[in-house]
């Protein structure tokens, strides 16, 4: 959402799996926090997938604990430059880079509301992976593909979770 009102052209969103924990582990020592592997099982495998002259860009958060999101920063850009991924880019827009060429009022107004909603929808996926009622969890990734998921399927005036049961 956020590539898109940036003028990007975002490809597949994949989910999380043990797949690509396994294929970060070949990669990885196996020692780094588990969020590490998963995310290079992730890059590795949207790079096999990537059409002929497609660039990847990854988007990577930075900021927060050091052995979180600032040291998988420079970890990334090792493993690119060791695994000769030249068609692959980390985005990351900050002051050190110019913001990637970007007005930065343009990605506070477009990029910081998405990542809150982002974070907001994978809470909760986690939710109902735990809580949810049979099917619940399926409902809401199958009206993702539609809608976006927060708007309810209601048209009167009393508003309803498209995702309850009784919906």
């Amino acid at each position: 959402m956020a590539a898109r009102w940036l003028g990007l052209h975002p490809g597949e969103v994949l989910p999380i799996d043990t797949s690509q924990l396994d294929l970060g582990l070949q990669f990885t020592s196996g020692r780094e926090c588990l969020p590490l592997p998963l995310c290079i099982g992730q890059l590795v495998e949207l790079h096999r997938r990537r059409r002929p002259g497609d660039i990847l860009g990854f988007y990577m958060l930075r900021g927060g604990a050091p052995c979180v999101s600032e040291w998988f920063y420079g970890y990334f850009e090792r493993f690119l430059a060791e695994h000769h991924l030249e068609d692959v880019f980390l985005l990351s827009p900050a002051r050190e880079n110019d913001y990637l060429g970007f007005d930065p009022a343009i990605l506070l107004k477009h990029l910081s509301p998405a990542v809150l909603i982002a974070d907001i929808l994978v809470e909760m996926e986690s939710v109902l992976r735990v809580v949810g009622p049979p099917g619940t969890l399926e409902q809401l990734l199958r009206s993702g593909s539609n809608s976006p998921p927060w708007r309810t399927h209601s048209t009167n005036s009393t508003r309803s979770c498209p995702f309850s049961s009784t919906a």
